[in-house]
């Protein structure tokens, strides 16, 4: 399942100097998947932040990738939807290596750090 532009919509896209991209998202409120986790309290699901990185790298870059390992998740703080809600994901791709660098985070709290390797 696709997670742009159904469970996030993708609301700024930057690429910095050192080629790495930061992508502002907002997570939908009314995405089925928080009506199961949890219904009284949503949180967006580990699981969706790592496939999220992924799928962001992929438009960013271009490229047709998909997640070969998992090197380091550290999930540091849950993600609560909300309609004022954005998150920044902070993307470093290593093409000859296949690694992906991603911070998500807003300027208060880092959400989750991983380091994943793609082909």
């Amino acid at each position: 399942m696709k997670l742009i532009d159904t469970l996030f919509k993708i609301c700024s896209c930057e690429q910095d100097a050192q080629g790495g991209f930061a992508v502002v998202v907002k997570p939908q409120c009314d995405h089925p998947i928080y009506s199961g986790h949890f219904p009284d309290n949503p949180i967006t699901p580990g699981v969706c932040l790592v496939q999220l990185a992924k799928e962001l790298a992929s438009h960013c870059w271009k490229l047709p990738l998909e997640i070969k390992g998992i090197k380091m998740v550290k999930f540091l703080n849950m993600l609560v939807p909300d309609e004022n809600v954005t998150a920044t994901c902070l993307l470093r791709y290593d093409s000859l290596t296949g690694t992906l660098q991603a911070e998500i985070r807003n300027s208060e709290m880092v959400y989750a750090k991983m380091t994943l390797l793609l082909k």
